[in-house]
């Protein structure tokens, strides 16, 4: 539906039923005021320099299912925070494949990219209650900043601050390798842990 010149709904069904709602709103393009406060980590290790995913996941021995259309190379160490530290996963992010040179491509890549593996600063948090606990996602938006090409590593960080009655926050930031910041996301998401009988 288009509700406006700059805004369009579109309703996702699947074998009638509504499975999501998204409103898209266009902003200007062209010549205004710009500026950036957000800025990546200063001195990370390049993405070059870190073990591919594969490594890391045979080292952790995670499924096979956990290999996506996305490569990680993972910055934070895989390891639960304290209470009284923040809940953030920082790593290098790039597309398996080549995009090719469709710019519609890079944005869908980019919107994917923006809830791709949500639960990893939860995850995080929760620590070894993270397996017996269900992720519902109830809400999701992105401002994407700028239209980049994903033709490199990019740098992602998400982060959980707050969760309250089952239901957690989490934001996403997402830069170039040379710190500019494409995209920001934030989620709602309701957390429940699992009955013993599905455990």
């Amino acid at each position: 539906d288009v509700l406006s010149a700059d805004r369009t709904r579109v309703l996702v069904r699947e074998q009638g039923a509504l499975v999501a709602e998204v409103q898209l709103r266009f902003g200007p393009t062209g010549e205004g005021l710009t500026y950036q406060s957000a800025a990546p980590e200063a001195e990370l290790r390049a993405p070059e320099s870190l073990p591919s995913e594969a490594e890391v996941a045979a080292r952790e021995g995670w499924s096979q299912y956990a290999v996506g259309p996305i490569e990680a190379r993972r910055l934070t160490p895989h390891l639960p925070v304290k209470d009284h530290e923040p809940a953030v996963w920082l790593g290098w992010l790039r597309p398996r494949t080549p995009l090719g040179d469709d710019v519609r491509l890079h944005a869908a890549a980019l919107a994917f990219l923006s809830e791709y593996r949500s639960h990893w600063a939860v995850e995080r948090r929760l620590g070894a209650d993270f397996p017996h606990t269900e992720i519902t996602l109830l809400d999701h938006s992105l401002c994407a900043h700028r239209a980049e090409r994903w033709d490199d590593w990019w740098l992602v960080r998400t982060s959980s601050d707050v969760g309250v009655a089952g239901r957690c926050l989490s934001r996403r930031e997402i830069f170039t390798r040379g710190g500019a910041l494409v995209a920001s996301a934030a989620w709602e998401a309701m957390l429940r842990r699992r009955p013993p009988a599905e455990l």
